[in-house]
């Protein structure tokens, strides 16, 4: 194998891992009992939904305006939804009663919190 090769690989999993790396810290993750800190895909998926059809709706690193945009969304994208406490669907409650979900979109692999009211959800049912 050559070294221009060797370096290459190299440096292409040390850039898979910084970017991972830095995703995982950037997003906040719920805490307490039953809660993970790995994201798992849950049952449901969403539609993003707005009362104009042209909006974007903001990727944020957690669930409230507070947070910094990590890009943001179209109107009618698909997200799936995400949980840190399968099979349950993970949200946060911020100081003004939105319920927030962790979403992730399928083509991009962005994650991120988005305002539920911007959800149109489909969840499939859990076999017992």
């Amino acid at each position: 194998m050559s070294l221009n090769k060797l370096f290459c690989g190299l440096m292409a999993i040390a850039a898979t891992t910084t970017i991972s790396s830095i995703e995982a810290l950037a997003l906040y993750l719920p805490t307490g009992q039953g809660h993970t800190r790995t994201l798992y895909e849950s049952q449901c998926t969403a539609r993003l939904t707005a009362i104009e059809s042209g909006s974007q709706i903001n990727l944020r690193e957690g669930p409230g305006t507070e947070y910094k945009s990590l890009g943001y969304g179209l109107v009618g994208d698909f997200v799936n939804i995400m949980t840190t406490t399968p099979p349950e669907v993970t949200y946060s409650e911020d100081g003004n009663g939105y319920l927030w979900r962790i979403v992730q979109f399928p083509k991009s692999g962005a994650k991120g919190w988005i305002r539920g009211d911007f959800l149109n959800m489909f969840c499939e049912s859990i076999p017992d």
